[in-house]
């Protein structure tokens, strides 16, 4: 039997539409530029650091050049934010079964072994 979910606990299915959906909007965006920078920087030693690297990437491939990747991206986070979300939203529910406050520390450690489980 499912123990009983109190109100303001997310469904499965919410923690999992917010592990897509919030990865549809960060990565593009924010991730995958940063990781295409990176993958160059970490090839090649023509750039003086990621400001240079971002520049020579909108000059010789645009907007276009940025996004290169992005669905690899995706592929990998996916699955790991989804497990991240999940792993925490379970293990805050266990641990604040009778109330709703839960400490600093506490949440930190949720957080921890969420991620290390998510990844």
């Amino acid at each position: 039997s499912s123990p009983t979910r109190r109100q303001g606990d997310f469904t499965t299915r919410q923690i999992l539409c917010g592990g897509i959906f919030s990865q549809f909007i960060v990565c593009p965006l924010i991730v995958n530029p940063l990781e295409r920078a990176k993958c160059l920087l970490q090839t090649s030693q023509q750039f003086k650091g990621q400001i240079d690297c971002f520049k020579y990437i909108w000059r010789n491939e645009g907007l276009k050049g940025l996004t290169r990747g992005t669905t690899l991206t995706l592929a990998r986070d996916v699955p790991s934010f989804c497990t991240y979300f999940l792993m925490y939203e379970s293990l805050r529910s266990v641990i604040a079964s009778d109330s709703k406050h839960i400490d600093l520390f506490t949440t930190a450690v949720i957080g921890g072994v969420s991620g290390m489980l998510g990844w």
